[in-house]
């Protein structure tokens, strides 16, 4: 899908896979834009990664770059792929913008974010550190502020705000994977947090892992809310489990004993255990 160019192509091979000059870009070049915007099949994309809103962000961009820069982007195509995955760079949209930048007719390419360049981010730093700099292309992720054109970027400074940002964007986008899985288990009914709490065992049923009662512990989980419904008293009732020398959580965790064995150590319980866990 493409939106109307507001230039005409140039003579088909001029600058046909023309390597970048050694020397970086060049200043008062005036640029010749692709926008590119992508939204995926993922149902739960949100509205503000509409092509739409991608779309307005770059020519925003551009609008405020121009009143600022002599040198001028223009924009000559918009590329939008609509429904891709962002794992793989074989869209058509992509494909075609990629043609116009070996046919010359682009040297500068606009997205609001990397991550609607791609998510494959190994792939995604290879075209924004070798492969556009080869062609002399400068890529623009607007929201996060990347510009392999601003001035002032030495090679290694470079290269290392590339992988910063690859870096970031992966963790970003593992984060939000890692939630969504969390948010699905919790909704087939599994207990997502790490150690079960003290009185229950966590055990798997198929995929789904369940709390439990530890026959162990849960007639001590009882006896600690009796005892405080007799004392009204958190240090009263730690007192009274020290003196019974009742393995604290942690202890029993690591362990699996539930009272000190008279040869070791005993650790008693602090009052929080009592008063936040139970």
């Amino acid at each position: 899908m493409s939106m109307g160019r507001t230039s005409k192509r140039q003579s088909a091979g001029k600058g046909a896979g023309t390597p970048a000059s050694t020397s970086g870009v060049q200043k008062n070049r005036q640029y010749k834009a692709g926008i590119y915007a992508r939204l995926s099949a993922d149902i739960n994309e949100k509205k503000n990664e509409s092509v739409e809103v991608q779309i307005e962000i770059a020519k925003k961009f551009i609008e405020e770059w121009n009143g600022k820069h002599t040198d001028k982007i223009e924009v000559a195509d918009c590329y939008i792929d609509l429904g891709k995955t962002g794992t793989n760079f074989n869209r058509d949209s992509f494909q075609r913008l990629m043609q116009d930048v070996r046919m010359g007719d682009i040297n500068c390419v606009i997205v609001k974010d990397l991550s609607r360049f791609g998510r494959n981010y190994q792939e995604a730093g290879n075209y924004i550190e070798k492969i556009f700099p080869f062609l002399g292309v400068r890529f623009i992720a607007v929201a996060d502020g990347f510009d392999t054109g601003a001035g002032g970027n030495e090679t290694k400074q470079m290269v290392s705000e590339i992988k910063n940002l690859v870096n970031d964007m992966y963790a970003k986008d593992f984060s939000v994977k890692a939630k969504a899985s969390l948010a699905q288990r919790r909704k087939e009914g599994s207990y997502v947090g790490g150690p079960a709490p003290y009185g229950y065992k966590a055990v798997w049923e198929g995929k789904v892992r369940r709390l439990i009662p530890d026959e162990n512990t849960e007639e001590i989980v009882r006896y600690i809310y009796k005892k405080f419904i007799e004392m009204e008293s958190y240090t009263a009732v730690t007192d009274d489990l020290n003196i019974r020398k009742i393995n604290p959580p942690a202890v029993y965790h690591k362990t699996g004993e539930v009272y000190c064995p008279p040869d070791v150590a005993y650790k008693g319980w602090d009052k929080k255990w009592c008063g936040t866990h139970y």
